[in-house]
């Protein structure tokens, strides 16, 4: 390998469940099956979701903001939650002000995204 920590990151890396590529042409990545976004983003949200719901108390609440664009309203946020148990409370335009400490990134503009609000079944 060529750093010494490389092997070392990989197998920590592997332990927390990540997968790890690589061997991959950079010119077609967008077509390997683990690295096509939309699925790939999607998983990631399905295991926040698996995760967030088992520290979730009976009154408590998820929120997932998204963006109101084609790719991720493929997604069906509703019923991704409804498969992990969720059910969904509500859903509002993004406003930043709700949460403290927020800042607005060049991705979200304010009026192209909403939060979705979860709560268990």
């Amino acid at each position: 390998m060529r750093y010494l920590e490389a092997y070392h990151n990989m197998k920590e890396l592997e332990e927390l469940g990540c997968t790890i590529l690589t061997e991959f042409n950079p010119k077609t990545m967008a077509e390997h099956p683990l690295l096509r976004p939309r699925k790939l983003h999607k998983n990631v949200v399905r295991g926040f979701l698996q995760n967030a719901k088992l520290i979730l108390t009976s009154k408590g609440e998820i929120h997932i903001t998204l963006k109101e664009k084609h790719l991720f309203t493929l997604w069906d946020i509703e019923r991704l939650a409804s498969v992990e148990g969720l059910k969904l409370v509500g859903e509002a335009e993004f406003d930043p002000a709700l949460y403290p400490g927020y800042s607005i990134n060049s991705g979200f503009v304010i009026g192209e995204v909403r939060t979705f609000k979860f709560s268990l079944i």
